[in-house]
């Protein structure tokens, strides 16, 4: 009879196991492996090369700095990132960080996931804060949409508008010229843009992923040198890409749950896109091609809100169509000019002085570049 406890058991058995316990322990002794010191180097790397990127980052939107020292980084911490990146994979698997940190991290968890983005969302005001210093006057795009706002208001010349520019960014502006009329008003419409748009990032990728990954990527949308260099200027870059994002959202949410509103909602938000900005037809070119490669047109007709999405979006681009269709040659005229003209940023200076009579005595000088 096998006394209990002892039922199974091998000499065997009982070699693998403390052969077991000893990896275990070695490994625990030893988080890099067998290749602990071409890990810790490739840390070490990883480590330097990720703080240079975000000192890198700080000290040009604190306007410390206006070009990295290096030339051939050109201010943008990519050539940083694309050292510290492999040097990360090469540290894997990642050793357990010491306990006084992991304490630190647990106290962070308990902290609620909107108080951070509470607290993006504020530094993203003082970094719009600080850059205004760096450009006291409206460069030329911005005056020119301006103008236009202030036209609308009260009648002056809104000098150098073209049909391709597109309308929704003066609309904004002129709502904000009720309120105060001077440079801050319009680039506080910025500013709000700016803020709407990580928002907007964080939302999704909230959705997609979870709260604190959420508030990492919104972070490093607002560290990315881009973003910095647009956000205290009163330009359309940035509030596209939140709007396209919206979409691309709303439209997986759509086929995550059939029936809902969310494709009727990516149709109304696809239209202020456009006519925030002319060019994200190209993001919705890619947005449909993928949408019809992943689920097929047959799952795109399915309830009548498809229908109604479907009729939202071509009643909005429609509008833009009869409108280009009226100053122009043909329908796509002033779309085609506007892809022509955004690669070379913008048109050119001339007529200047007429940007500079529509606005009060304060607003004078609005740029050196469109002088």
């Amino acid at each position: 009879m096998t006394p209990i406890g002892t039922r199974g058991w091998s000499p065997s058995g009982t070699v693998i196991c403390v052969k077991t316990a000893v990896v275990q322990h070695n490994s625990a002794r030893q988080p890099y492996g067998a290749r602990g010191r071409r890990r810790r180097i490739a840390f070490a790397v990883a480590i330097l090369f990720t703080c240079a990127s975000l000192v890198q980052q700080v000290l040009y939107a604190v306007g410390l700095v206006r070009e990295w020292p290096v030339s051939a980084l050109r201010g943008s911490p990519v050539p940083l990132l694309l050292v510290a990146a492999p040097a990360w994979a090469l540290t894997r698997p990642w050793p357990l960080p010491p306990p006084h940190l992991r304490k630190v991290t647990a106290a962070l968890g308990r902290v609620p996931s909107w108080l951070a983005l509470g607290l993006i969302l504020l530094l993203t005001v003082v970094l719009w804060r600080n850059l205004q210093s760096g450009l006291p006057y409206l460069g030329h795009d911005e005056a020119v949409y301006a103008a236009k706002a202030r036209s609308w208001l009260n009648g002056t010349p809104s000098a150098q508008w073209r049909p391709y520019r597109p309308v929704g960014l003066p609309a904004l502006a002129w709502i904000a010229l009720h309120v105060r009329d001077d440079i801050g008003a319009v680039r506080a419409v910025g500013l709000m843009l700016a803020l709407s748009t990580l928002a907007i990032t964080y939302m999704v990728a909230a959705r997609l992923t979870s709260p604190w990954r959420a508030a990492v990527a919104t972070l490093v949308m607002l560290s990315g040198w881009g973003f910095l260099r647009r956000l205290p200027e009163f330009l359309d870059d940035i509030a596209a890409a939140g709007l396209l994002a919206a979409v691309a959202y709303l439209m997986v949410r759509a086929r995550q749950r059939p029936g809902s509103f969310s494709l009727l909602a990516a149709a109304v938000v696809a239209v202020a896109a456009f006519y925030v900005r002319y060019g994200v037809i190209s993001g919705f070119i890619a947005l449909g091609g993928a949408a019809l490669a992943t689920w097929g047109w047959r799952d795109w007709i399915t309830s009548w809100r498809d229908v109604a999405a479907g009729g939202v979006f071509i009643g909005g681009l429609g509008a833009h169509l009869a409108y280009s269709s009226r100053t122009a040659s043909s329908p796509l005229e002033v779309l085609l000019s506007a892809l022509q003209v955004a690669p070379k940023g913008g048109t050119s200076a001339r007529g200047s002085s007429t940007t500079r009579r529509s606005f009060p005595s304060d607003w004078r000088a609005i740029s050196a570049a469109s002088s």
